[in-house]
């Protein structure tokens, strides 16, 4: 466990290098040459694209439900008196629950597809 961590300690330690030094150079650079100027020693597997992919589809399914629910949710309080209330108000803590869980989901599959150094891809 805690060579793993140190592995990712170094990862993290490139990455950020990389990026600062990429940032100063490329300071007051014009956008169209900043592509020729860029240091492509970070590479992105197929596996990390797909990974990327997922999570980010987990989080599109999210956006909708984290609006739905509070919606839904308000909707079931204004009409406590109605005799499908407690149904309502059931489907939308449903939806906000779904939705926090995508986020979650779609999070989680992003962090570990970018600091999950034993795949292959």
């Amino acid at each position: 466990m805690k060579s793993k961590i140190k592995n990712l300690k170094t990862k993290v330690k490139y990455l950020i290098q990389t990026y600062n030094n990429d940032v100063k150079k490329l300071k007051g650079m014009a956008v169209k040459d900043i592509a020729d100027n860029l240091d492509y020693s970070i590479k992105w597997s197929r596996a990390v694209k797909n990974d990327l992919a997922k999570g980010i589809k987990y989080l599109s399914g999210a956006l909708p439900l984290l609006f739905i629910g509070p919606f839904v949710i308000n909707s079931a309080f204004k009409n406590e008196n109605h005799p499908l209330y407690p149904y309502i108000l059931a489907l939308g803590i449903l939806f906000a629950l779904a939705a926090m869980f995508l986020i979650f989901k779609g999070i989680t599959t992003m962090v570990k597809s970018m600091f999950d150094g034993d795949r292959q891809g």
